[in-house]
């Protein structure tokens, strides 16, 4: 039974798949002949990534949704009966009615004691609720990103081990290059799937490096000997991604190499050795520039949705309108990294991360 459940739903049984990859992992590793093995560290990381699936999210996606709907309802419920039938007023009402009864604030609570309750009382109650819309975005925002204060475990989890993955993915992508060599041109070719892969682990290296500068803010050298480190990491990498259009076979046994190096390290937590200094002589670190990218999509897409605002179009029209803004923006920054612009896209919206 169980084993009919693993064929008919592998994503309800996470074990199984988390299994499967593993074994392709150590398969293609031993197909590349890198000399190098999978370690218990990796093996675990790699497991744990795959187990922590991202369906974990969609219970406190719905949960969230439905707490938001339901305070909308009722506090707009709230606003909408105690200005009409409920005996409220307006601050500009109450403010007439005060004028009118000659500044006589005594006689107009003598007239209704719970004057005061009904004028304030609807705009404390959509404070209150603009307060919970801006912490359930907050919330989100670190789920998305898998911060500490994230809504799911797992979230937390597959961010941690991303890095690990990208580097599974550099493997993968080396191997099948590798066993096609007659598809090294071309649109699909091996060569790009390699590209792509390593362009992604290079951008996962310089996000760990940031992971652990948080930890370490009060040692400012430590975050320097940590942002040099990565951004040699990076340079290592770009320096045998070239290698690519001279050497494909030298250039993929290379690449292989150095991610199952970072991976395996970056396991055990040794974060700021991530390659040996034989790996890293004569490199200069590449700069950072995520943090600016990121920058740069927040504030236009911020900067579209004020302008899109102003402009009189349908209901629901300016949501994809901005989206496409932003999705436009963040695919022409990261270019070729189709998948990480939309995962930076949804963590400036604050919904979840696809790793």
């Amino acid at each position: 039974m169980i084993r009919w459940l693993q064929r008919r739903y592998p994503l309800l049984i996470r074990g199984s798949v988390a299994k499967r990859i593993l074994e392709q992992f150590e398969a293609d590793v031993a197909y590349l002949h890198t000399g190098r093995h999978p370690t218990p560290q990796l093996r675990i990381a790699v497991r744990r990534y795959e187990r922590a699936d991202s369906l974990g999210l969609i219970p406190v996606r719905i949960l969230a949704a439905f707490l938001s709907y339901v305070l909308f309802v009722t506090n707009m419920t709230a606003f909408t009966s105690s200005m009409k039938g409920g005996g409220g007023r307006p601050l500009y009402l109450a403010r007439r009615d005060f004028e009118a009864n000659g500044h006589d604030l005594i006689g107009l609570l003598e007239q209704d004691p719970m004057r005061p309750i009904k004028v304030v009382g609807p705009y404390v109650s959509i404070s209150i609720f603009l307060c919970f819309v801006l912490y359930f975005c907050y919330m989100m925002l670190r789920t998305a990103t898998g911060g500490r204060l994230a809504l799911s475990w797992k979230s937390r989890v597959r961010h941690r081990y991303l890095l690990v993955n990208r580097a599974r993915q550099v493997v993968r992508a080396c191997a099948l290059a590798k066993r096609h060599p007659d598809k090294w041109t071309g649109r699909s070719s091996g060569k790009r799937s390699v590209g792509i892969a390593v362009n992604s682990l290079a951008r996962e290296v310089g996000r760990a490096y940031r992971r652990e500068a948080a930890d370490a803010y009060r040692w400012p050298h430590r975050r320097k000997a940590l942002k040099d480190h990565a951004g040699k990491v990076v340079a290592a990498l770009r320096k045998a991604e070239l290698r690519l259009d001279t050497d494909m076979p030298a250039a993929v046994s290379e690449l292989s190499d150095l991610a199952l190096i970072i991976a395996d390290r970056y396991s055990r937590s040794m974060t700021g050795a991530m390659l040996d200094d034989h790996h890293l002589d004569g490199l200069e670190p590449v700069p950072d520039r995520e943090p600016v990218r990121v920058a740069v999509i927040a504030l236009v897409v911020a900067a579209a949705g004020a302008a899109i605002a102003f402009l009189e179009l349908p209901s629901g029209a300016e949501t994809y309108l901005t989206g496409g803004v932003g999705l436009a923006l963040a695919t022409l920054l990261y270019r070729g990294g189709a998948t990480r612009a939309t995962e930076i896209f949804e963590a400036v919206r604050g919904g979840p991360a696809s790793p």
